[in-house]
């Protein structure tokens, strides 16, 4: 008895061992080159596929617009191809430079992993603050130079705000998804790819691209036109004006979230 329970502490040591000296060749084989490369591909596919979903969205709710909208000369169909065109795309290059960022800071700052949540929280923050920022500039900085109506600056105004949030939780979400991603191939060495999860998240996201619009709107001046309650209704007044209303409630929502999960951790 005692013969058969030191062969097999003897044999669960070799394991542990076996298994620890696996860990240590895949870090040795992962450089930190292939790592940052890894999490840019990651991003930028988490980017493109999430980008086409909003773009199929918005795009179908433009092209239903334009259809009973008989003073654009765009057709609903050409506009709904155009809004998911360039959805997509703008989607897409932002979350390469989205990978591109985390993959130099993960690289340089947390290979190997040794502190997770440290790293997650880090990761989430960076790409919420990038994509949110990026999305942000955007519309300003393209219609900088274009003549425009208070109508119009007001409704581009808006959006930019509208599309910065979705940008930010979307790359939220997606710096959590390559969080658990690189924990799961530091902790398993035959772990090397996972799929894409669906998170609950991505509905909010979603709801959020399509129905966010009119309540941003609402909350900066109510039941009044926005072109006529705003002092000075230009394209940097309206996205100024978006923020005010926007930014405390993003962080007294973001706040409840972390209080809410940190008694849910408790109990």
């Amino acid at each position: 008895m005692l013969f058969v329970c030191g062969v097999s502490s003897l044999l669960q040591i070799y394991v542990q061992g076996l298994m620890e000296r696996s860990r240590q060749d895949m870090r040795r084989n992962m450089s930190r080159l292939k790592l940052a490369g890894l999490i840019a591909l990651r991003s930028t596919a988490i980017g493109f596929l999430s980008s086409t979903a909003i773009g199929f969205l918005l795009g179908t709710v433009i092209g239903i617009f334009l259809i009973f909208s008989r003073s654009m000369s765009i057709s609903g169909t050409g506009g709904g191809l155009l809004g998911i065109a360039f959805v997509t795309a703008f989607g897409t290059v932002l979350g390469a430079v989205v990978g591109l960022l985390l993959g130099v800071v993960t690289s340089t700052f947390f290979y190997p992993l040794v502190r997770v949540n440290l790293y997650r929280a880090i990761s989430t923050i960076m790409a919420a603050v990038i994509a949110g920022s990026g999305a942000a500039m955007w519309g300003p900085w393209y219609f900088s130079s274009t003549r425009m109506t208070p109508m119009s600056a007001v409704t581009i105004g808006v959006g930019s705000v509208l599309a910065s949030l979705v940008a930010g939780w979307a790359g939220a979400l997606a710096a959590q998804d390559i969080a658990q991603w690189y924990e799961q191939v530091s902790a398993n060495s035959f772990v090397r790819t996972s799929k894409l999860d669906i998170s609950p998240g991505w509905i909010g996201v979603a709801l959020l691209s399509v129905l966010g619009y009119l309540p941003i709107g609402w909350l900066i001046c109510g039941s009044f036109d926005a072109a006529s309650c705003l002092p000075s209704p230009r394209l940097y007044t309206s996205v100024a004006a978006g923020f005010k209303v926007t930014l405390p409630i993003l962080f007294t929502s973001v706040l409840i979230y972390m209080l809410m999960k940190k008694l849910f951790k408790r109990q």
